[in-house]
């Protein structure tokens, strides 16, 4: 369907198939060849009845030869034989692809077609980081290969086509000799070979021999289409030649140079079977009793889920015998840290084998045999750094009968000082080491005792000496070497050394006088001191608390410093040391600064958003009060032309005119503010809500025929035209969105946006490669580049189209596996124009999926976990956040909009920052200065991000569902995050805890058994100071009635609770209302509602339900989007209409004494509304308290952008 949509007279369609439909016992797969030939004149018919011209192309062959001839066997004959029947009967023009193939093939032969297929060594493709043997799919080179015997053929064609097949002129000469051969990581059975790149070569051949052998023994080992080749298959502890030659149209280059390899003899040989049963000379037996023990050095994690078998004396003692396991099993080995490569046997003489091998936690994939045979798996540079090698086997058909483990590349020993001489000039500290035979040089790392992280000072060491003349005297050092093999594989660190370069006849100086501030600038602090008699120089320590802990920041010759890594809307304090030859003085007294500098953050110009509404006692209107409104600003209310108020409104921004009809015309005006200021006349709505029409996309079908609808999903809100209003981004769910664990199909997302009064401005096609779900499509919307227009930022796929049908990357592309995931393929980062939905800019998304099973499973459900936020990580400018990953690995990434273009600012790893910071992430997240720095930080679940991309702390308390962040406790300084936790293994059984956001101490916690899936925090309880949090608990259903409510301070309030999904300021007083739904398991609908908190009787009483409209997110019953976005302070909350033609913006007819600016004009509250729609929703908060006894805020740090 969705190819007859696009095709048009004129066009060619190549049509296949073959090979899933070949897939017998696949049920979304296999047709047979009757089935086959049928479709495939669906395909046939429907192009011609569109006036194009179908051409039938045979399924190209597998690698599969016959091992006897290396002859290649006809792949699906009888659906080949279809195919042609089909091309006969409807005079179809045909090319033979399958003959085409498999005479290629043969004419190469079986070697040379690894660099057709994908037979990929390890780290060669980012996409394959363990490597893949695939003899189905293509390499880039196999399939220009191909595409060359298609163009062939058409060219023979009797079709107008054929015209259109263009010659392409040969290479005039063969490629260079390569140059560079070198080997590394030589095991028992294999090496790593690199050479450098040749220019024009197409592929590579490697040859080898024994080096015993004459010039007329090479032979053909392996090729590549890249300059680097895992040779395996060689003997241990022989000597061989190697040579690479280069391959292009023209024919082949000559030969490299030879190079001489030696494998090693394996260090550890295990031979696996039952108690007591034969043993391969020169192995350690290994049986199933046989636990790990620190004595023994090996063993078995668990013996209990052992067991072996013994097929007798039907081959090698190695091969007659296993042990096997109904579950993983894992063998632990104690070796010294290194790299190393493992090689093991998979065998069951009666049968077949099929088992998964996973080495130190990375799976390298499965290896099978069949009846009496074996099969290896080899296993290059598997690194071990905590002294044990773990390996891993599991899977239906698992066997082990044998192991062999070599050393590859082990970290250097023995590192010591040979000689320290701090009175030289300059000083010197000599080290040495013991050599490590791989090595072919030496990096050499110093950290000092002031430094956070080691720094690199030596690479290219051929020695095992170094003499490091660049340290400073007086100061204290921890030295480490790395080695690095010819290949540029780097081992594990040596032992660490200390060393205090100082001078035992040179007194230590003494500490400086008083310390000045000179300067203060927005960035950049100045300070001076007195100079001491002997210094050589002097170190600057800061830190911001006069008590410490204080950290380096620059070294100074002279008596004067200024410091530039600093944004002074904060005090920072600062204390000297003096050194010289022999050592470091004790600290100056500290000296502090004042605060300084107010940053202000660049935000949105927004209108008065006027609103006025009929009740029963006249019609109620309001109006907003802005951030930048000086305190004695009023309001005056005129109806039809006549001012109502004789005074200026200055206690509320809302007014009821006791008087006014549905006929009224209103104008706000504001006074004190300058000139007296009029909003433009606006009338009462019809009913409690503004409706905004929406253009609902039309029903469709997934590629698999199923078919589905639409339903308004999230949306979020941003003044995209810079008039002041905000306009509504609109997502639309088909209703076969999927969660990241359930596979299928789903279809198309789309990105609307809409005025207010209906207006559809664009609509994105993200096109078949953005799978639907909550966890895939993360919208931001806001205004980047703080030119008054807001700019929209999402990840993006090649086939993304937007509103002007510009597509993103490769339009044809489809990279959807047979379960509906897409788990290949480039991903992107996009910003569109907000008033025109056009790309600004594209980029590609980091990080990139890379090996998908690394975050966790291979499926696909943890790789694709997406959060997105707003941040104002300099404190004055807007940047953006994409992340991938929180229940493995965590990656967060930061840009910011820079003259049209996507910049990065820095990049957060948990790979590389530590194995801590793993699985501590949230279906969503939080955004606020929590430190008070006047930038802001990423509560990221239970892991705080600082502004500049660095841990600021780590609770451990694993990944969960629910996260509020705000002044909680207005009795505490700063704010506060109340929580959710999922793992109670890493919460210790605390399913909701209350913390400091700022440091990350727990001050209370909820206690749980289970997965705590809804929590929520407000003031709901005047009886109680600051905010209450409440968490389900009994069965920890989802609408459970009964768990916890706690005081600010952690008192137990009652047992009964309200529903944990979203809050909203609603009626007239300061307490929070409970938005939820009435949930109908039977139609999965909910109808959504607003109800008040009955502290006297434990429950909740209704004061909205929102009949005819539908809440969004299956039970979890959210709005589409929820914001103070009419009228007063108070929240507007957007449901859409049950059948997704409106998007309802419900807004309160209760009136109210209290006035406060609009909260789209607190930074808190307007980043919260932003990642409003990320993932799992969460209601906004604001960066002050709101609530009973609260005191007023004051007018916020910031400046509008594009002001009107």
């Amino acid at each position: 369907d969705e190819i007859l949509r696009v095709i048009n007279p004129g066009d060619y369609l190549m049509v296949q198939f073959g090979h899933n439909d070949a897939t017998f016992g696949v049920d979304d797969r296999y047709a047979s060849p009757a089935d086959y030939k049928e479709y495939l004149r669906t395909y046939v018919d429907g192009a011609r009845q569109r006036g194009a011209t179908p051409v039938l192309v045979t399924p190209v062959g597998r690698r599969d030869y016959d091992e006897a001839t290396g002859k290649f066997r006809v792949s699906f004959p009888e659906y080949v034989a279809k195919m042609q029947e089909l091309a006969t009967e409807e005079n179809v023009a045909l090319v033979d692809l399958s003959a085409l193939s498999r005479a290629y093939y043969d004419a190469i032969g079986p070697e040379d077609t690894k660099s057709v297929f994908l037979h990929v060594d390890a780290g060669v493709y980012p996409n394959r980081p363990t490597g893949t043997v695939d003899n189905t799919h293509f390499q880039e080179y196999g399939a220009i290969q191909i595409a060359r015997l298609i163009a062939g053929s058409v060219k023979q064609l009797s079709d107008p086509l054929a015209a259109h097949v263009k010659e392409i002129t040969p290479p005039s000469a063969v490629p260079a000799k390569p140059q560079g051969l070198v080997a590394g990581s030589i095991s028992n059975a294999g090496a790593l070979l690199k050479w450098q790149p040749v220019e024009g070569a197409d592929i590579y051949k490697v040859y080898r021999k024994l080096a015993s052998e004459p010039d007329t023994a090479w032979k053909l080992a392996t090729t590549a289409t890249v300059p680097t080749a895992n040779l395996t298959g060689l003997a241990e502890g022989t000597a061989y030649n190697v040579r690479v030659a280069a391959l292009n149209g023209k024919g082949l280059s000559e030969p490299s140079d030879t190079l001489n390899l030696t494998t090693k003899e394996a260090k550890y040989k295990f031979d696996f079977g039952p108690v007591g049963a034969p043993v391969e000379p020169g192995y350690t037996e290994v049986n199933r009793t046989m636990a790990y023990s620190k004595e023994r050095g090996f063993g078995f994690k668990d013996i209990s889920v052992l067991s072996d078998r013994d097929r007798g004396a039907v081959t090698t003692n190695l091969l007659r015998d296993f042990v096997l396991s109904g579950t993983s099993f894992e063998f632990q080995l104690d070796v010294p840290n290194g790299t190393y490569a493992l090689k093991t046997y998979h065998s069951d003489w009666i049968g077949s084998t099929r088992t998964d091998v996973a080495a130190e936690g990375t799976p390298y994939g499965q290896v099978a045999s069949s009846k009496a045979s074996s099969a290896t798996k080899i296993i290059n540079q598997v690194l071990v750094s905590d002294g044990q090698l773990n390996l891993t086997i599991s899977g239906s058909g698992q066997r082990l009968n044998g192991l062999e483990v070599t050393p590859l590349l082990v970290g250097p020993t023995n590192l010591r000082t040979t000689a320290i001489d701090a009175g030289a000039e300059p000083p010197v500290v000599d080290l040495a080491w013991d050599a490590v035979g791989d090595a072919a040089s030496y990096k050499l790392f110093r950290k000092a005792a002031h430094e956070a992280d080691p720094q690199l000072i030596a690479e290219d060491v051929t020695t095992a000496s170094f003499r490091d003349s660049s340290a400073f005297a007086g100061l204290k050092y921890q030295y480490f070497v790395t080695a690095v093999d010819h290949t540029g594989l780097e081992s594990v660190p040596s032992n660490t050394v200390d060393v205090a370069l100082v001078d035992p006849n040179t007194p230590v100086p003494a500490a400086t006088g008083k310390v000045d501030i000179k300067a203060i600038e927005k960035t950049s602090i100045s300070l001076k001191w007195q100079r001491v008699t002997g210094a050589a120089a002097y170190q600057v320590y800061r830190s911001t608390s006069p008590n410490g802990p204080f950290e380096y920041v620059g070294r100074a010759t002279e008596v004067n410093y200024t410091d530039t890594t600093v944004l002074t809307t904060i005090r920072y304090y600062y204390r000297v040391t003096t050194v010289n030859k022999g050592g470091e003085s004790a600290p100056s007294a500290v000296i502090g600064t004042e605060k300084v500098t107010i940053v202000n953050r660049q935000m949105e110009a927004l209108d008065r958003a006027p609103v006025a509404l009929l009740t029963g006692e006249g019609v109620r209107v309001g109006w907003r009060m802005l951030g930048l409104d000086p305190e004695q600003i009023g309001f005056h209310v005129i109806r039809d032309g006549v001012q109502l108020t004789v005074d200026p409104i200055r206690n509320s921004t809302t007014y009821l005119d006791a008087e006014g009809t549905a006929g009224s015309r209103y104008v706000i005006k504001a006074v004190g503010n300058g000139a007296d200021q009029l909003t433009a006349e606006f009338a009462p709505m019809a009913q409690d809500y503004l409706a905004v029409k929406l253009d609902k996309p039309a029903d469709d079908y997934t590629k698999d025929g199923q078919p589905y609808s639409y339903s308004a999903g999230d949306s979020s809100v941003a003044d995209v035209d810079g008039d002041g209003t905000y306009e509504v981004i609109q997502l639309w769910s088909p209703s076969n969105s999927k969660d990241n664990s359930q596979a299928g199909y789903t279809g198309t997302v789309y990105v609307d946006a809409y005025k207010m009064d209906g207006t559809r401005l664009w609509r994105i096609n993200m096109g078949p490669n953005i799978r639907a779900g909550a966890h895939y499509t993360q919208l931001l919307a806001y205004d980047f580049d703080s030119d008054g227009k807001a700019e929209i930022a999402m990840k993006t796929a090649d086939g993304t189209r937007d509103a002007a049908g510009t597509v993103v990357g490769n339009a044809t592309a489809d990279y959807r596996n047979s379960s509906g995931y897409v788990l290949t393929g480039p991903e992107y980062l996009s910003v569109f124009h907000g008033a025109t939905g056009t790309i600004m800019d594209t980029v590609a998304y980091d990080p990139p999926r890379g090996d998908v099973a690394a975050w966790g499973d291979g499926y696909g459900n943890r790789v694709d976990r997406f959060l997105g936020a707003v941040a104002y990580l300099d404190g004055e400018h807007p940047s953006m956040m994409f992340s991938r990953g929180y229940y493995t690995r965590t990656v967060l990434a930061t840009y910011d909009l820079v003259a049209g273009k996507i910049v990065k600012r820095w990049i957060f790893d948990s790979d590389t920052a530590g194995a801590q910071y793993r699985g501590q992430g949230n279906h969503n997240l939080s955004v606020a200065d929590v430190d008070a720095d006047g930038k802001d930080e990423f509560v990221f679940g239970s892991l705080t991000i600082d502004d500049n991309g660095k841990p600021l702390y780590n609770t451990g308390l694993g990944h969960g569902d629910a996260i509020h962040t705000s002044d909680l406790d207005p009795s505490r300084p700063g704010l506060e995050t109340f929580a959710a936790h999922e793992d109670m293994g890493s919460s210790g059984n605390k399913g909701a805890t209350f913390r400091d956001s700022r440091t990350g101490e727990v001050l209370w916690s909820i206690p749980a058994l289970k997965d705590t899936g809804r929590a929520a925090a407000g003031d709901i309880d005047p009886r109680h100071a600051g905010a209450e949090g409440w968490a389900i608990g009994g069965d920890a259903a989802w609408n459970s009635p009964v768990g916890e409510l706690r005081s600010a301070k952690g008192g137990l309030i009652a047992n009964k609770i309200p529903a944990a999904n979203f809050l909203a300021w609603w009626d007239g007083d300061l307490l929070r209302e409970i938005v939820d739904h009435d949930w109908d398991a039977t139609t999965s609908k909910g109808t959504p509602s607003i109800s008040k908190w009955n502290w006297e009787t434990e429950s909740s009483d209704r004061l909205l339900t929102a009949t005819g409209a539908k809440s969004n997110n299956s039970t979890k019953g959210t709005p589409a989007i929820q914001a103070d976005l009419l009228g007063d302070w108070r929240e507007e909350i957007a449901w859409p209409s049950s059948d997704s033609t409106e998007l309802r913006i419900y807004t309160t007819t209760a009136g109210t004494d209290v006035r406060l600016r609009t909260l789209m004009h607190d930074p808190v509250y307007r980043l919260s509304v932003a990642r409003e729609n990320i993932s799992y929703n969460q209601p906004p908060h604001p960066g002050f308290f709101i609530g009973a006894g609260m005191e007023l805020p004051a007018q916020p740090d910031i400046t509008y952008t594009g002001a009107r």
